[in-house]
């Protein structure tokens, strides 16, 4: 078989979008920081597996279908290439669309669950709440007229004590 200096710039030209494609879902399917928990990294470890054997099935599809199955370097340095390119220009930003997306469909499907707990379950328990607080207002209520009732009656009868103590001095 002859070497095709078409067919190798083929395999570099196509090997760049399929890079960026690459780039792209592995950026959406992105778990975030990690706060040692060992479940993700676990999932983390599962996906960069996943993608390891992506990039090896799409890598030997290419090399099938533009060289024949001859495989050569220039496949695999033109999927480096668009999947380097698209980490550094665009993976932040498809970070950032990612989570916007997620938050206003979050957001959207929300919406009638916030309606169904409004009319059912928050009434309830915006009339349980209603009543635990005038429940805890009249306890509090009762135990200051208590606090204030005892302070009056020990001022009155500290006073008398001390109105009894001087007729006794004057005696």
């Amino acid at each position: 078989m002859e070497l095709s200096q078409t067919a190798l710039s083929v395999l570099i030209l196509c090997g760049v979008p399929l890079g960026i494609i690459i780039n792209v879902a592995y950026r959406l399917t992105d778990l975030g920081p990690q706060k040692n928990r060992i479940i993700l990294h676990i999932l983390t470890n599962v996906k960069d597996f996943a993608f390891l054997i992506l990039a090896a099935v799409v890598t030997v599809l290419l090399v099938y279908y533009v060289n024949d199955g001859v495989y050569r370097f220039y496949s695999i340095a033109g999927i480096l290439t668009g999947y380097m390119i698209s980490d550094l220009l665009l993976g932040k930003l498809i970070v950032k669309i990612r989570n916007t997306v997620i938050d206003a469909v979050l957001q959207i499907l929300g919406v009638p669950f916030v309606w169904i707990w409004s009319k059912t379950f928050g009434l309830l328990l915006a009339k349980t709440d209603h009543a635990f607080l005038i429940r805890k207002t009249d306890v509090s209520i009762n135990t200051m007229m208590q606090l204030a009732s005892n302070g009056f009656e020990n001022y009155t009868e500290a006073k008398a004590w001390k109105n009894i103590k001087n007729k006794r001095m004057l005696q």
